[in-house]
């Protein structure tokens, strides 16, 4: 299985020995909902499209990002323009990114740089880490009840 944090897998098992095993994997991943599949709970629709509340504001969002990665194994940035409702002129720009525990937050540093009067680089409005089920939403939460063995080396060869 792949998440935007890389491969991950049980250790090797027999389906035709096992195959309640298989099905209840399956299965666990066929029921759970869009916050345990960890897809994209923060944006909401409504009849006037795609929106977002950041400090209680309402920024509508363009359909489509401005910008998107497209690898499985990445921070799965994805940008889009923002407006608040009553205005006709994007004036945002809204930045979804899964957070690096190796450095500091991209919010944090524009808070700090708006803070301190830098100017010349975008002015931050709001940041926020998601929480999902009042849980914060990282990988390290998201694999909390995993337990991994010795990683196995996947070979690029088609097999």
């Amino acid at each position: 299985v792949f998440d935007r944090s890389g491969p991950y897998n049980s250790e090797k098992f027999d389906i035709h020995k096992k195959p309640e095993r298989f099905v209840k994997a399956i299965a666990s991943y066929a029921l759970m909902t869009d916050a345990e599949l960890r897809l994209n709970t923060f944006i909401k629709r409504d009849g006037n499209g795609k929106y977002i509340v950041a400090q209680g504001v309402r920024i509508s969002l363009e359909d489509k990002p401005i910008a998107s990665t497209k690898a499985i194994v990445c921070r799965g940035t994805a940008c889009y323009r923002g407006k608040r409702s009553d205005s006709t002129e994007w004036e945002y720009v809204v930045k979804f990114a899964w957070p690096s525990d190796k450095r500091q937050r991209e919010g944090e540093l524009l808070k700090l740089a708006k803070d301190r009067g830098v100017t010349g680089i975008a002015v931050w409005f709001n940041h926020e880490q998601i929480t999902t089920d009042g849980d914060l939403d990282t990988i390290a939460h998201l694999r909390r009840d995993m337990k991994f063995g010795t990683p196995r080396k996947l070979s690029s060869k088609a097999s």
